[in-house]
């Protein structure tokens, strides 16, 4: 409680809810009950220095004992008194402006705001919360250094339907120079959309900040598109909870060579037309200048890595919340990682109806299985995280699946190989439409009113390393031997692509990545560490060559694995005749490094991390629980490095139960336990030193 915080009346009547009951600002909030027409309880707030100027006042309307629909805050600035009425039962801890208007303030005169118990509903039968006020002066100054394009200026271009695009004035809210453009939203048909190019071209890095003003903006979900250095990264901003503030969309690689701009549509994925979004001014920042964010009335953005992500493990009971903290940007001591990768049996359950409504007992329905875990990855979405969601099980659609006497081939079409799901049988085999149908109920549960993720910045991985998964570690040497051929490889194209299709024609907003293959499986043209050819055809074409589809046309977006030696984290080109690296990017064919690079589509290393003793017992790291510098240092320059991936995302966070394969592929000596215990940042529920050392630490 503020010493500007006064209560009057009835002192039996006044409460104190504490944090546990809600959220609050600041830990508690005051609150009494309504009185239909008589004032019993009333309190002020009044600012601890004398106000002179205009001033957005907002209040904070908490979670809990705030259900009454006709508050009424009076607002006392020069010589006048402004009542506005807010139905508090439509917020839930937030910060309510109503409408951006500005009141005057005069020094010298009574400046302070007055609600009472009195709503005009029936006695006591709401509660009334008297939390915090904020009085928000009407400043937008642009952070030192800045290079504003703003929307007055030659370079902000408008484009679409010239009707849709409004300007709106000073007189009603808090804009950049004067004003704004602003439209309206629809769900996924762009419409109308806005560019952002400096005059000059920029070189090196920089921080983005885009202006929201207070009136115009209230999409959940603008979605703001970066071009730099060749690249483009997507950044989510809930327009409503800014007013007139400036807010930092990331720090970001550019060069002179390319173009570097800043790209915001009306797609929103919001009903159409129910949501303003704002068009102000951006900001360009030379990343050595430090720049303290001006913002009046919340802090500043938590804290985000760029491009680094944490693959969540494998994981089906209840998620100790020690192992999220460091990965929770609204901790004091977390950062949110860019992306998160999570297995979909971890996080949710499928309901199939039983034989006797269908024979083929298909999903009728996907909940969530872990709560704690899924309200993690709400809020990480809420605050720009990417979710990428690998579906789990997805053993393919094999005629062998019980009989190794049949041979192993892929089936593409919507008939399941076993005849049906029931009796737990969707582990064993799973046609197109079955996995589209999960990705479809996982789509609809997200995004519903309860949950409300945004479609642009979650994707499904619709398999784990197919190569090694769905071949080489079958009990049969004909699918083992299957997968050196290109008959395997076309085959899954033709399998991914009608994949592709099937989730389309369900919702054409579910995001859908390519297969992450296995590193040295006869995906890339060389094998990694010894540069010896891995081809599937005489021509000397390697598995990616046998699947033009699927990694051209038919995803929206790329995703693979990488695995490294200590040592061979540069990005270095020259070698004879492979690159003198180990970012598998490099080994991929040159039509795919050249689609990727151009395309537009963001692409994702899902597993990364040094080689274990497992897999290349030649790393010179050993041991990251007593190598913790080497190890730290290594996936900092890694990160750093990588060209061809926007994201990378290290496997893994943590796991249990322990996987029950007994031998190490690289050490026989060695078993599956050593190999998980390697890579995980949690064992048992603690902290492992080398994770504490990199994750606090820059990218």
């Amino acid at each position: 409680m503020s010493v500007g915080f006064v209560t009057g009346g009835t002192p039996e009547y006044w409460y104190v809810a504490p944090p546990a009951d809600g959220i609050y600002y600041a830990g508690q909030t005051h609150w009494t009950r309504n009185s239909e027409f008589t004032q019993y309880n009333w309190a002020t707030w009044t600012p601890p220095a004398s106000l002179n100027g205009d001033y957005l006042v907002c209040v904070f309307v908490p979670s809990n004992y705030a259900d009454t629909q006709h508050a009424a805050y009076e607002i006392h600035h020069n010589n006048k008194v402004t009542t506005i009425e807010i139905d508090q039962s439509q917020y839930l801890g937030d910060w309510v402006c109503p409408a951006g208007q500005l009141f005057d303030f005069t020094a010298g005169t009574s400046s302070y705001v007055l609600l009472d118990d009195v709503t005009g509903e029936q006695d006591d039968s709401k509660y009334i919360a008297f939390d915090a006020v904020a009085f928000i002066p009407a400043a937008v100054d642009p952070p030192p250094g800045a290079i504003v394009v703003d929307d007055v200026d030659s370079g902000f271009v408008t484009h679409g339907t010239v009707g849709n695009w409004h300007t709106a004035p000073p007189e009603v809210g808090i804009y950049y120079a004067g004003q704004t453009h602003w439209t309206r939203n629809v769900v996924s048909a762009q419409d109308n959309w806005a560019t952002w190019t400096p005059s000059t071209p920029l070189d090196g890095p920089y921080q983005v900040y885009a202006f929201v003003p207070s009136n115009y903006a209230d999409t959940e979900q603008a979605m703001y598109r970066i071009y730099h250095g060749g690249h483009a990264s997507d950044v989510g901003i809930n327009q409503s909870l800014y007013l007139g503030d400036w807010v930092s969309l990331g720090v970001f690689d550019f060069t002179a060579s390319t173009d570097g701009y800043v790209f915001l549509s009306d797609v929103t994925w919001e009903a159409d037309n129910t949501h303003y979004i704002a068009f102000d001014a951006v900001a360009f920042v030379p990343n050595n200048i430090y720049l303290p964010l001006v913002i009046k009335n919340y802090p500043p953005p938590p804290p985000m890595k760029q491009r680094t992500g944490i693959h969540l493990g494998s994981r089906t009971d209840v998620w100790p919340d020690s192992t999220l903290e460091k990965i929770n940007g609204n901790l004091t001591n977390g950062v949110w990682p860019r992306a998160v990768v999570v297995q979909s049996d971890q996080l949710y359950f499928l309901d199939r109806r039983p034989s006797d409504q269908n024979p083929l007992c298909p999903i009728a329905q996907a909940r969530v299985r872990l709560g704690d875990l899924h309200n993690y990855l709400t809020e990480a979405q809420r605050n720009g995280v990417i979710v990428i969601i690998r579906i789990t099980p997805s053993p393919g659609n094999f005629a062998d699946w019980d009989d190794t006497g049949l041979v192993h081939i892929l089936d593409a079409s919507t008939t399941p190989a076993g005849g049906n799901y029931c009796d737990g049988k969707f582990g064993k085999f799973r046609a197109i439409d079955d996995i589209a149908t999960e990705m479809h109920e996982i789509y609809k549960l997200n995004t519903n009113q309860n949950h409300q993720w945004n479609p642009a910045n979650f994707f499904f991985e619709p398999v784990n390393e197919p190569n090694n998964e769905w071949y080489s570690y079958w009990e049969d040497k004909e699918a083992q031997d299957r997968i050196q051929t290109s008959i395997a490889w076309t085959e899954m194209d033709t399998y991914f692509s009608a994949l592709y299709d099937s989730v389309k024609s369900l919702d054409p907003n579910i995001q859908l990545l390519t297969p992450p293959m296995a590193q040295g499986n006869f995906a890339e043209t060389e094998r990694l560490i010894s540069c010896r050819p891995m081809t599937v055809s005489v021509s000397g074409q390697s598995g990616y060559d046998f699947m033009p589809n699927t990694f051209t046309t038919k995803n929206d977006g790329y995703s693979w694995h990488n695995y490294w030696r200590q040592g061979q984290e540069n990005w270095v080109h020259t070698g004879d005749p492979c690159p003198v690296s180990h970012h598998v990017f490099q080994y991929f064919p040159q039509w795919l490094q050249t689609f990727i690079v151009a395309s537009s589509k963001p692409a994702f290393i899902t597993e990364a991390d040094l080689f274990s003793p497992c897999q290349d017992n030649g790393n010179p790291v050993k041991d990251k629980s007593t190598q913790v510098i080497q190890t730290r240092e290594s996936l900092w320059q890694f990160v750093a490095e990588e060209h061809g991936a926007d994201y990378v995302i290290a496997w893994l966070l943590t796991e249990f139960p322990y996987s029950t394969v007994a031998q190490c592929p690289a050490d026989p000596n060695l078993t599956n336990y050593e190999e998980i215990r390697w890579h995980q940042a949690y064992e048992d529920d603690v902290e492992r030193g080398w994770f504490a050392s990199w994750w606090s630490g820059a990218e």
